[in-house]
């Protein structure tokens, strides 16, 4: 449980933590080649960023329902979550592939 000093309190459930983005992002950098270090090295940096975003989002959820701020276009917060979370997971993708040479996105539309 999160709550400002004298104000209301937000219960961080299970599927507030991200595991799920975090396991996604895991998934694609273990699927792909590379190097053992360079694998570890992408997967903490994605980890860390998404981390980031989810912290970001929790202040803010937070500190909109103790000021009384709307949700943007009335879009709850897991979804505003998520498509942050997926939109800098393909960040990343794009990132890994063009440092890896592997050219996986290139070759995606190819037989």
């Amino acid at each position: 449980m999160l709550r400002i000093k004298g104000g209301r309190a937000i219960i961080i459930a299970m599927n507030c933590v991200g595991y799920g983005v975090y396991s996604f992002w895991i998934a694609f950098v273990a699927a792909n080649t590379g190097a053992f270090w360079k694998k570890t090295r992408w997967i903490i940096i994605g980890l860390l960023l998404l981390w980031f975003i989810n912290v970001i989002r929790i202040t803010l959820f937070l500190l909109a329902i103790n000021k009384g701020w709307p949700m943007p276009l009335g879009i709850d917060h897991h979804t505003w979550f998520s498509i942050v979370a997926y939109t800098m997971i393909f960040i990343l993708i794009w990132l890994y592939d063009k440092k890896s040479g592997n050219k996986f996105l290139n070759k995606a539309g190819k037989v």
